[in-house]
């Protein structure tokens, strides 16, 4: 919106005047208006009612010791159970109907720089180290004895090759036995059993999926970098291989020259990791307007806490709750066979047991998915927002499915069986704390404009930019989250509405490049913040 400076610019603003100061100005350009720039409210993590009882005492040392949310030790705990888990083991949600899910879960931790992420997701993380030092060790083991095979197998071969040239019938018969025999007793090479990566290409993930069909994790510290890393060129198959990775037991291929084919019998793909605001409002600004495939939406835990203050503490570990976690991750880890838990049900076509909810659970997962059906379909909130609960439908049975699995490994005489009520409804819990965070994440990081016209205006009113200038001259102040054009551009319609500046469009007359808007700031915003302040207090 274009305007010329203004000449009365109080007669607009009769019905919306944001209050009145002792030193009304005289000028004619009159108040700006304030912008709210807060973040929604959200749930707070309830460790006491949205833990399985083996891993909340150690959850709630953990944190503590930490000194951040305990969203984050929660949140990294049971989606790495999740990861586990992996293809190995499904629910079916529905009572009669065959619809099944996977525990393959994707999250994201939202924070300032300041909140300890990093620290929180390694503790968590951390009982995947020892997990990954056995599978070394056995894997070494297994090598050492294949390849002590592999070369008798060589001499046998090079015996039989022989034999096959040797233009005796009978010998060149016998010999064919013997070779199908030893072909038959070629034992494959051992595989690293890989329980998360860190940075890879997708081919290199592609390879590592089909080596171990039950699931990997990948996490990213900085997650937005992953992001983003799909835009750069070459990278165009990265997002479309993750896409496919989130359902956790489709088959995928791919060719490569030099590296074959590779055939992945279940793409199971967990994802992981951490960012800060800035870093996912920009993300967010760019990837929604630029055309929305689902792929942000497909983090459904994703949690953007308040920050907590973080006191002095140096305590003990308690030492008895993370053994008792251990046993659980181990527990989780080891299980040969899920199909031999009492409860777990697998027929031919099934690629994996599963489980369902017993009669009581069963009754909380429809009233649960009638009210998210609902909820999907409301005109409150954003078309974005509706995408991301479209998503929820698969994670209240998968959240269930993992507890219930803490539960058998921690007590299993006490839940073997189906899903129990208990389980269903703190997977409820669950689903309404994410609901919550998505909606701060969307309708507060998603509206850059709003934002970033908050940011500008308190510069503004700091007396850091005024008079007339241009978005160039924003963008090489650096300012947090105001270095893209875009972005500047969205924040300045949003001042301009509310009469913070005035853009000058300078004449044009259809030949060279258009001449950039320049941008007038209002006089009386100067100090408008504090005196809004000062008349609140």
């Amino acid at each position: 919106m274009n305007q010329q400076l203004p000449n009365n610019r109080n007669a607009n603003q009769q019905e919306n005047k944001p209050m009145d100061f002792e030193d009304v100005p005289t000028n004619d350009w009159g108040l700006p208006l304030a912008i709210d720039g807060s973040l929604l409210p959200v749930e707070s993590f309830d460790i006491d009612t949205m833990l399985p009882a083996p891993i909340k005492k150690w959850v709630k040392d953990a944190s503590h010791r930490m000194q951040c949310p305990p969203d984050y030790i929660a949140v990294s705990i049971i989606l790495m159970c999740g990861s586990i888990i992996g293809a190995r083991c499904a629910v079916k949600p529905k009572a009669k109907d065959n619809w099944t899910v996977y525990p393959n879960l994707w999250g994201v931790i939202i924070g300032d720089p300041s909140q300890r992420k990093s620290g929180a997701t390694d503790m968590a993380l951390g009982f995947l180290t020892e997990l990954e030092r056995k599978a070394h060790e056995l894997f070494n083991e297994q090598l050492k004895a294949w390849k002590v095979q592999d070369e008798i197998n060589k001499v046998k071969r090079k015996a039989i090759n022989k034999d096959l040239a040797s233009g005796d019938k009978q010998i060149i018969e016998k010999a064919k036995q013997e070779l199908a025999q030893l072909e038959e007793e070629i034992e494959e090479k051992p595989k690293l059993k890989r329980y998360r990566v860190n940075d890879a290409t997708y081919e290199m993930l592609g390879q590592l999926c089909s080596e171990n069909p039950q699931g990997v994790l990948s996490f990213r510290d900085e997650l937005v970098g992953l992001l983003e890393s799909f835009e750069k060129k070459g990278h165009e198959s990265d997002r479309s291989f993750y896409l496919e990775a989130w359902g956790g037991n489709s088959p995928y291929s791919f060719d490569r020259i030099g590296r074959g084919s590779v055939f992945i019998k279940n793409l199971c793909l967990s994802v992981f990791g951490t960012t800060q605001p800035d870093k996912m409002r920009y993300y967010l600004t760019k990837s929604l307007n630029g055309g929305n495939d689902g792929f942000i939406q497909r983090f459904q835990l994703m949690i953007y806490p308040d920050p907590i203050a973080a006191p002095y503490v140096d305590d003990h570990e308690d030492i008895h709750a993370k053994q008792l976690v251990q046993k659980i991750i181990y527990g989780l880890a080891e299980f040969e066979d899920f199909a031999s838990i009492k409860g777990a049900e697998q027929d031919t076509y099934d690629k994996s047991p599963a489980f369902r909810f017993d009669d009581e659970a069963q009754s909380v997962f429809i009233e649960w998915i009638m009210a998210l059906e609902k909820d999907k379909h409301s005109d409150e909130y954003g078309e974005v927002f509706q995408q991301h609960l479209a998503k929820y439908n698969s994670l209240m049975p998968s959240l269930a499915l993992i507890f219930h699995l803490i539960n058998v490994v921690n007590s299993p005489k006490l839940y073997y069986g189906p899903i129990k009520k208990g389980s269903a409804l703190m997977a409820v819990k669950w689903c309404d704390y994410l609901r919550s965070h998505a909606l701060r994440v969307y309708e507060g990081l998603g509206k850059q404009g709003v934002y970033g016209a908050a940011v500008l205006a308190e510069r503004i009113s700091e007396g850091k930019l005024k008079g007339k200038f241009k978005v160039r001259d924003i963008q090489q102040k650096k300012w947090s989250g105001l270095t893209d054009s875009k972005v500047i551009k969205k924040a300045l319609e949003e001042l301009e509405d509310r009469n913070w500046v005035v853009a000058e469009s300078p004449n044009y007359k259809g030949s060279g490049r258009r001449p950039e808007a320049q941008y007038t700031v209002n006089p009386n915003a100067l100090g408008f913040l504090v005196k809004e302040e000062e008349t609140v207090l």
